[in-house]
Order: structure tokens, then sequence, then C-alpha cells
């Protein structure tokens, strides 16, 4: 009921519609809603990248370091103009 149906479709349809299996999913990976990949990575490296001087954080790869984690298991799913993130 918290969540965007359309979302949940869509994961169900990732996971072949086990339904319990998505439940859990839902609850326990969730990783909230962003408006990109990149604003998720700039988010999730906030605490990180505090140490570097703010004129040099625009040499870092956003968009990059969310494709590497989408390699090692975080899920994007888009949904309209908001991308929904779980973690595993």
């Amino acid at each position: 009921e918290e969540f965007d149906a359309d979302l949940v479709v869509e994961v169900l349809a990732y996971h072949g519609g086990d339904r319990e299996y998505v439940r859990e999913m839902l609850v326990e990976q969730y990783g909230g809603e962003y408006e990109s990949r990149e604003a998720w990575a700039e988010s999730v490296l906030e605490d990180q990248l505090a140490e570097v001087p703010e004129n040099l954080r625009h040499f870092f790869d956003f968009e990059r370091y969310a494709r590497e984690a989408e390699m090692d298991g975080v899920l994007f799913f888009e949904i309209g103009d908001v991308v929904h993130v779980f973690s595993r």
C-alpha cells in the first residue's frame, strides 16, 4: 500500500511474479526514490565527497558510479520521472 502500484508491477515482472520475494524486497531493500541514477550516486557518496573541495567534485563521474553499482547488484526501476533504487 505504501508503494506506487506501477513500481510494484515492475518489480513483480522483474522477479517473475514471486509475490513473497517482492514483498520482502520492498520492505528490506528499498533505497528510496531519486530524480536520476546520478542523483542517487551523488546522495550515496555525499559523506565521502564532503572531504573533496567543491571545485573538484565535478570531476567525479556519478553516472559511471551508478552503472558500476548496478553491475554489483543495485537495481534501478524508472517509473515516469522517478528512479526507484533497491540494494541487495
